[in-house]
């Protein structure tokens, strides 16, 4: 029989004579021992019922984070997907644009080129014919002086021709 079953109360031993004063001591120290264990147990319990509280609670934010990244991840590769094409659309719309700015700036400058020899060969068919202008209108001064003289021979020459006929 144990010192604790004594001290309980327990009467399995009546055989047993009542204890001394030492085995008292030895006893209510046991006794406060186990009382003391008995808090400590406790307290262990009230911590493992806490612990246990917050790794519940620590899974559960695990899980919701978890949760979380697999949604963020989800949208990030849909966004980087929607960027890849979008800065695709960008760069063809733009690469196409530039090369219509250049055809559009080459056959401008082509038309500009045409125009630019045109008007050199313009202008210098309009000197060439500005600088003869003043040439042919005294030639036709000229010859507009010498008609005058030919019609006053050719009147003359009428008349003489009608006093002979006539005369």
């Amino acid at each position: 029989m144990w010192p604790f079953d004594l001290a309980c109360g327990s009467d399995t031993d009546p055989s047993q004579e009542p204890p001394t004063d030492d085995a008292a001591r030895t006893i209510r120290l046991l006794n406060a021992a186990a009382d003391g264990l008995r808090n400590q147990l406790a307290e262990q319990a009230k911590q493992i019922t806490f612990l246990q509280t917050q790794y519940t609670a620590a899974s559960s934010y695990v899980d919701t984070v978890r949760k979380d990244n697999a949604k963020l991840t989800e949208t990030n590769a849909t966004l980087q997907t929607q960027v890849t094409s979008g800065m695709a659309l960008i760069r063809s719309t733009y690469e196409g644009r530039v090369k219509f700015l250049e055809q559009n700036a080459t056959r401008w400058q082509e038309t500009a080129q045409f125009v630019m020899k045109k008007d050199e060969l313009t202008n210098d068919d309009v000197r060439k014919k500005a600088s003869l202008l003043a040439v042919r209108e005294a030639e036709m001064q000229n010859m507009r002086a010498e008609m005058v003289g030919w019609r006053g021979r050719a009147e003359g020459a009428e008349r003489r021709c009608r006093e002979l006929e006539g005369g």
